[in-house]
């Protein structure tokens, strides 16, 4: 009975541990997402100035190590601007289909803010409005996980999107 009951109280740790683990993984993007359209509803945060917004996304993914990515695409220009994680540093990756033939530039920023090119750039265009994901994430009518893919750079995970629309469109 001991063994029985030491064996089903270490399960339960586990289990709550676990349980645990996926609500912070889980409840990190949305409040960032609901909080980044805030700000630009109230005029606090422009996605004109792609070198800040990608300070800001770094900054967001240095604070939170449950996220690996947060990006902005805007379908209509077909830019991209991300911050992901990239060891002890965070990478901001920037397409922009009218420059380098829309290969996006790496940057590394360390932990005491210093921001680099990364040692290995990209070499293939990055076109945001050919991704099935970003497609799937506009048919949304709001705040949506899609479901698991695999990601550019190969590994697989879920996204959590949520489409801003002004008057004119996404």
């Amino acid at each position: 009975e001991t063994v029985e009951s030491l064996a089903a109280h270490q399960f339960d740790a586990v289990n709550h541990a676990g349980v645990e683990r996926v609500r912070a993984l889980a409840s990190a993007p949305p409040l960032i997402l609901r909080e980044y359209e805030a700000q630009l509803r109230l005029g606090t945060l422009s996605l004109d100035d792609l070198d800040a917004a990608g300070l800001r996304m770094a900054e967001r993914i240095r604070q939170n190590p449950e996220l690996a990515w947060i990006g902005y695409a805007d379908m209509r220009a077909g830019r991209f601007i991300g911050a992901t994680r990239r060891g002890d540093s965070v990478g901001i990756f920037t397409a922009l289909p009218w420059v380098n033939a829309g290969i996006p530039s790496l940057d590394e920023v360390s932990p005491s803010g210093v921001r680099r090119a990364a040692a290995a750039p990209e070499t293939e265009p990055y076109r945001v409005a050919e991704k099935a994901w970003i497609r799937r994430g506009l048919a949304q009518p709001g705040l949506a996980w899609l479901e698991p893919y695999v990601f550019s750079a190969g590994q697989r995970g879920v996204s959590a999107v949520l489409p801003l629309r002004s008057g004119a469109g996404a």
